[in-house]
């Protein structure tokens, strides 16, 4: 079995195959056994039976972390080597007759296929041996004859393969292309319910300082294709080489994965034939987000965190609890922002800030005074007061709008009043068994509002200027 054919049936989604050669590492010890690779749509599960006279560790409970997982390799169908630095120490076992059997089930994510034969080769090493074979031939004199190109060690690729990805483009068939300043880019995309190809190669000037570095740029570059898109860019395979030699086949199940109704951009603002205007371009955005999470600062984490519970709240359904995230990650964003560019100093003059800090601690130790007298009551609001903030949410929220040059008011202020109303009763205090058709509707279009807010604040940071949707729901568009 080759890695293409194991690949074919992981997309199928279904499937048996046997493994054999099995070794587990727990970092203390070893076992080993044989058994059945389940491919399942979400899942690829093996079924294992450890060898005679072999025990397994006790199978654990409860919360893990890195630092717990096992190692695994084993063979495919006698042929296709594979591993994986990623086996949870927990599952099911079970011990039956005839014999003392163990039988275990582990779920595996992700599974690193081992290149072998000329893929294991780096492009030097191809080279050298073409010449050994060829040596004395006209096209030994032509390989002798190539450009350094041939002899770099510091170039790289990618092949990465998403399920049934979305591509906001109907000219299904044709290759969607950018570049960056270190690598060149082409999307592709047969049918509209085809599978989504990435290729992303570095460019003849880049020198990649390091692996890292390379899968840093390959993330990032998902990252971005995933808040275009408002889905999961997470490919069922992915293919990395370095120097014409591969260094990672990484396999996960085919499974579909989460989107949000709140992306910021549609197919609606693609290029229009008839009037030959361009609202919105697809390769500039994804390359300035692309560039925005390539940076790998505290700031693009978490920015990279909040999108992913975005995504996640949603899933295309409208419900409260999509509300109740929404209305907190918005506020997170901008806390978060505020925080990261420093723009405490433009919420408001140093001298009101001082006073306001004066005035917080005096009123503080006036009431103090007064616990030991009058009680627990006043031990309550001076907790009130001493934890008073210096920024009020929508100072931070207006000076955020500020630095990124966005209107106040009767726009980004009509934003704050809509999550206001939406997030404190939703939160704190509101009545469900009896609502109304009508309350209903506003608070479908308040998520909406509140989820084109969220998609504004970003684009922004990520240096976006142009066309956007604000408000899915509403099915409204806006120039920012």
């Amino acid at each position: 079995m080759t890695a293409d054919e194991f690949v074919k049936i992981v997309r199928k989604g279904s499937d048996k195959l046997r493994v054999d050669d099995v070794v587990f590492n727990t970092g203390s010890e070893e076992f080993h056994g044989k058994g059945l690779m389940r491919i399942c749509r979400d899942s690829i599960d093996v079924d294992l039976t450890i060898n005679e006279g072999e025990k397994v560790p006790d199978l654990k409970t409860g919360i893990f972390t890195k630092r717990d997982y096992w190692k695994l390799t084993g063979i495919i169908e006698d042929q296709l080597q594979f591993k994986c630095d990623y086996v949870g120490p927990s599952g099911w076992s079970s011990k039956s007759w005839p014999g003392d059997i163990t039988k275990c089930t582990f779920d595996l994510h992700p599974i690193d296929l081992i290149p072998s034969g000329w893929d294991a080769m780096s492009r030097q090493e191809r080279n050298l041996r073409l010449k050994q074979l060829q040596e004395g031939t006209p096209a030994a004199k032509e390989k002798a004859e190539q450009d350094a190109e041939a002899e770099r060690t510091d170039d790289f690729s990618f092949y990465a393969t998403l399920f049934e990805y979305p591509l906001l483009t109907s000219d299904w068939g044709k290759e969607v292309k950018g570049e960056t300043e270190s690598y060149e880019f082409v999307l592709k995309k047969e049918t509209e319910d085809s599978d989504l190809y990435v290729s992303i190669h570095s460019k003849k000037e880049h020198h990649s300082p390091s692996e890292q570095n390379d899968w840093n740029k390959f993330y990032a570059f998902m990252k971005a294709l995933a808040f275009v898109n408002g889905m999961n860019a997470w490919p069922y395979r992915i293919i990395y080489s370095r120097a014409g030699q591969n260094i990672a086949d990484r396999v996960t199940a085919a499974s579909k994965l989460s989107k949000t109704s709140h992306a910021p951009f549609t197919k609606r603002l693609s290029f229009n034939a008839k009037t030959g205007s361009l609202k919105w371009n697809f390769q500039e955005s994804v390359i300035k987000a692309a560039a925005f999470f390539e940076a790998d600062s505290n700031l693009s984490k978490e920015v990279s965190e909040i999108l992913f519970l975005f995504r996640e709240a949603d899933e295309g359904v409208h419900s409260e609890i999509t509300t109740i995230a929404l209305c907190n990650l918005f506020e997170n964003t901008v806390r978060l922002i505020f925080r990261e560019l420093n723009l405490k100093e433009k919420a408001g003059a140093d001298v009101d800030l001082k006073l306001f800090e004066e005035a917080k601690s005096e009123v503080a130790d006036q009431i103090s005074r007064q616990i030991a007298v009058k009680g627990e009551g006043y031990r309550r609001l001076h907790n009130v007061v001493r934890s008073a903030q210096l920024f009020s949410m929508e100072q931070m929220f207006q000076s955020v709008v500020n630095h990124f040059g966005l209107k106040w008011h009767d726009d980004m202020e009509v934003v704050f009043s809509t999550w206001k109303k939406a997030r404190n009763p939703i939160v704190h205090d509101k009545m469900r068994s009896n609502i109304s058709e009508d309350e209903q509707k506003v608070a479908t279009i308040n998520e909406s509002r509140i989820a084109g807010a969220i998609n504004i604040l970003l684009l922004k940071l990520f240096g976006y200027s142009g066309w956007m949707r604000s408000s899915t729901f509403e099915d409204k568009y806006r120039e920012i």
